[in-house]
């Protein structure tokens, strides 16, 4: 039977930075982890849930698992923007069944969306699409997960697709001595390209998997305006001004002694 199919001859403005350089068939076609970080409103969640993964879904042979830590923080960030990037495309039609509660949205072509959270590891274990498998896990703020976590969620994509299978990480980078950093920072990034706060790509093969880490700030943002920038850029605290402005990750020393924190001394014998 003839599969329906959509017309997807649609004017996108898309952040340049992402589609042009990193989200293309050749690219990814032997990339298992994509790892995509750096400042506060560099485009990253909105590119990924707004229309990323809207768009890929026409294909047909792609289901999303999307996760972040707390269940309930999905509602009022990943939910919403994955409606909002189906309205915009005109695909919400295309969908015949968007359950918030449930969080879930099943496409015309039997391919799924599924939004979870890891409050409790158990549920994870269990949940698998009802047509084929997992081909693409999106975790958003990647730092809130333990690495027990990511290494459940790396067992969820068992069995056999049509497309190769990826892993998404979107996070700010926070602490030096987060698993993130040890396990594909820290031996592997070259931290060459801050200076010029332009977005910069490196792909490295990571214990066996070809990761692609990504940088971007909020420079690299074609739909910020003014105030968003000013508030970026007026950043006062030099651990804030580092991570959530200029994309960079956090020293250790930093974090405990920060600035503007009340610390005291006290006898605990």
């Amino acid at each position: 039977m003839q599969k329906e199919r959509v017309n997807l001859t649609i004017d996108i403005d898309m952040n340049e930075c992402y589609y042009n350089e990193l989200f293309n068939e050749e690219q990814l076609n032997d990339v298992d982890i994509i790892l995509l970080y750096g400042s506060a409103s560099s485009g990253k969640s909105f590119y990924m849930f707004d229309q990323h993964i809207p768009l890929k879904m026409e294909e047909g042979n792609r289901n999303f698992l999307c996760v972040r830590k707390v269940a309930k923080t999905l509602n009022d960030s990943v939910y919403n923007e994955i409606k909002k990037g189906l309205n915009e495309y005109g695909l919400i039609d295309r969908y015949t069944s968007i359950n918030k509660t449930e969080k879930r949205f099943i496409n015309k072509n039997g391919k799924e969306i599924k939004l979870i959270g890891l409050d409790d590891p158990e549920k994870i274990k269990s949940i698998t699409p009802e047509n084929g498998v997992w081909t693409d896990i999106v975790i958003e703020e990647g730092t809130e997960l333990a690495i027990d976590d990511f290494k459940q969620l790396l067992k969820r994509q068992r069995g056999h697709a049509k497309v190769k299978k990826h892993i998404y990480i979107l996070f700010n980078p926070t602490i030096q001595d987060h698993w993130i950093y040890k396990n594909y920072f820290e031996k592997y990034w070259e931290d060459k390209r801050y200076d010029d706060e332009s977005y910069h790509i490196q792909k490295q093969n990571i214990d066996g998997m070809n990761v692609i880490i990504m940088r971007t700030t909020y420079k690299d943002n074609n739909f910020l305006d003014d105030e968003d920038i000013r508030k970026l850029e007026s950043e006062t605290d030099p651990y804030y001004f580092d991570v959530y402005s200029k994309g960079k990750w956090g020293s250790i020393r930093g974090v405990i002694f920060r600035e503007g924190i009340h610390w005291y001394i006290d006898d605990l014998s």
